[in-house]
């Protein structure tokens, strides 16, 4: 089983699928959506397949940089971010909770 609600390697998510399986968490992931598209304009959106293990998830990308994944799951999503050396660095400079820093 997938961590996806999506694990059709054939058939890439629609809109209305999306909103079915997601249910009231999808308003947040629009406003998490929105507020990472208004901060790293322009922001391309690519639903990618990785895996039967994973299933599809959400890229969200700013020019060759991928800024975070989305993956829908029944009634949540997980947000998951691929963070470089140099961002990591940043992350543990700044003044973020003890717990964020040590899930980074």
């Amino acid at each position: 089983m997938a961590l996806s609600a999506f694990d059709d390697k054939s058939r890439e998510p629609r809109e209305a699928d999306l909103r079915r399986v997601l249910g009231r968490s999808g308003a947040r992931w629009d406003e998490l959506v929105a507020g990472i598209g208004a901060e790293y304009r322009p922001l391309d959106r690519d639903w990618v397949f990785s895996g039967a293990r994973w299933g599809w998830s959400l890229r969200l990308r700013r020019k060759t940089r991928t800024v975070l994944y989305l993956t829908p799951c029944d009634r949540h999503f997980v947000v998951g971010f691929a963070l470089g050396e140099k961002a990591v660095r940043a992350a543990h400079a700044a003044p973020l909770p003890p717990e964020l820093l040590a899930a980074i």
